[in-house]
């Protein structure tokens, strides 16, 4: 059995495990940033991190600097520090700046298109 959720590869915990607490505390978080998948930028990608980054999703695109480097095409989300989600086929995403729907599908976002 693998230790991680497959969708967003949340560590599960064991039985005999310390500190379960703060593996729960970070699932949970997690939960949170992903729960209304509402992306605070355009679908375009960011290249950096925001200085005073608000709550929410960004995807990083690639060439991206700084802390989001080494994790082009993944979503990130600031709680006490940089975190990242590795999208799946399916994935909705809302965007508020321009209204649209994007699905994750083939390696790529495209934009819903009713």
């Amino acid at each position: 059995m693998d230790n991680k959720t497959k969708n967003l590869e949340m560590s599960l915990m064991s039985q005999s495990q310390d500190k379960k607490e703060s593996l729960f505390n970070e699932c949970m978080m997690k939960l949170d940033a992903i729960k209304s998948c509402l992306m605070n930028d355009p679908l375009i990608g960011d290249k950096s991190p925001p200085e005073n980054a608000p709550f929410g999703l960004y995807v990083i695109s690639s060439g991206s600097t700084g802390d989001w480097e080494k994790y082009s095409g993944q979503l990130a989300y600031y709680i006490e520090g940089w975190k990242f989600i590795k999208p799946w086929d399916g994935l909705i995403l809302f965007q508020k700046a321009d209204k649209n729907i994007y699905v994750f599908y083939d390696g790529s976002w495209k934009k819903f298109m009713p």
